[in-house]
């Protein structure tokens, strides 16, 4: 599986139908049965103004897209702070790397980066 892009979702998100989407029935003159997604500016998918669908999707698919368009923001919010977390946590992971090798000749040039790369992370460092 390849890494979301954030920015690509970011930017697609910011293209799509505004405001949160819903997922319900179509209005009264459509087929029984038909589903739309509606977004707080117009409908996403179906068209109020024909008796055919723009397109058909079925009421696990419906809601599923529009929890997921009403999650993104707060999912690549989250995701953009667990990279920035763990690139941190490498920076980390490294420099106790370089401290721990026995081999370095300078281990206080080590430290040093080791506390810089500490004091990028949250919370209390020793």
């Amino acid at each position: 599986m390849k890494p979301v892009d954030i920015e690509e979702l970011e930017r697609l998100m910011a293209e799509a139908t505004p405001g949160e989407w819903t997922f319900q029935p179509c209005p009264k003159g459509w087929p029984r049965g038909y589903w739309c997604i509606v977004g707080e500016t117009g409908w996403v998918i179906g068209n109020p103004q024909s008796n055919e669908p723009a397109s058909t999707v079925n009421e696990c698919d419906g809601e599923f897209i529009a929890a997921l368009q009403r999650s993104a923001p707060a999912l690549l919010a989250e995701l953009r702070a667990l990279r920035s977390e763990n690139a941190k946590l490498l920076a980390v992971r490294d420099a106790a790397a370089k401290y721990a090798n026995l081999c370095n000749p300078r281990p206080s040039d080590a430290m040093a980066e080791l506390e810089k790369a500490l004091a990028q992370c949250p919370g209390e460092t020793p």
